[in-house]
């Protein structure tokens, strides 16, 4: 059995790399407007064959800026989730 956890949000994110960090950017789905203090959560991911289970470990958690850019460190070839999230919308 597989499964799948997803959100019907109205926030959307891109990412970019830019010299040593990840660039995310903040918009509204529908407008495409920014959107500022948005929280960015980064996870660290990891699977554990003996278990059988992956763990998620929070890394770091930031705000958007007023055009809806934040950007984080680099991480060393680690699996990284993003969740997003601004008020009750997630």
């Amino acid at each position: 059995v597989q499964y799948s956890i997803f959100y019907i949000s109205d926030l959307s994110y891109t990412a970019y790399k830019e010299k040593n960090e990840m660039v995310y950017r903040v918009v509204h789905r529908l407008s495409g407007k920014p959107v500022k203090n948005a929280k960015v959560s980064l996870y660290f991911v990891e699977y554990r064959n003996r278990n059988r289970n992956t763990s998620r470990t929070l890394s770091e958690e930031k705000n958007t800026n007023e055009q809806g850019y934040v950007t984080f460190p680099m991480s060393d070839n680690r699996r990284v989730q993003v969740v997003v999230s601004s008020g009750k919308d997630k």
